[in-house]
């Protein structure tokens, strides 16, 4: 641990194809990224935790441009912040064309997911931040495409972070064995 980071992760096979990666820059470009055989959790716990002040500057330019992932078993926890996403995925494969986070632009060419279950918790907000910050965002600010969308036998759900303990599959949202292919898909402003 590392100031209330944990990691503990087992990875059978990983193999990373690098586009352009320059560390005084804050530029990390992935052509490709095959991972296979994932077990593991990443746990943040900084509650109490000292914040590191660092000087303003430019955004970190991360890009990803395939991704082939395959028995994937990972828990990434935010105790802090009460996030938590349980990932159970047997085969996902994602290829992005002109993607850019910073300028919120995700544009997919490809995105196939079979065999998969995602659980994803959070504490809901009070109701008085939720309208406030609904009022501030006004439209969506992503721009969101997709040209190939394969998903196979796949189960969602969303759920509380206190009700952790106790699963039930219709609680908020749940979908439980999902076919679906989309040939085009905006979401934008």
């Amino acid at each position: 641990s590392v100031a209330g980071i944990y990691v503990s992760q087992d990875i059978r096979r990983i193999k990373i194809e690098m586009k352009k990666m320059s560390l005084s820059q804050k530029t990390i470009l992935i052509k490709s990224l095959r991972i296979e055989g994932v077990t593991g959790n990443l746990t943040l716990n900084q509650a109490g935790a000292e914040e590191e002040k660092s000087e303003p500057g430019p955004p970190w330019n991360l890009g990803l441009g395939e991704l082939y992932g395959a028995d994937i078993n990972f828990v990434f926890d935010d105790q802090a912040d009460k996030l938590k996403l349980d990932l159970l995925a047997g085969e996902i494969e994602l290829k992005a064309g002109d993607t850019d986070i910073n300028k919120e632009i995700i544009d997919f060419d490809k995105i196939t997911v079979s065999r998969t279950s995602v659980v994803f918790s959070m504490d809901k907000q009070p109701a008085d931040n939720v309208k406030n910050e609904k009022s501030k965002s006004g439209n969506f600010s992503w721009d969101i495409r997709g040209d190939l969308i394969d998903l196979q036998d796949l189960a969602c759900r969303i759920a509380n972070y206190t009700d952790t303990l106790v699963y039930n599959p219709l609680s908020d949202l749940s979908v439980i064995g999902l076919g679906m292919k989309l040939s085009d898909l905006q979401i934008n402003k």
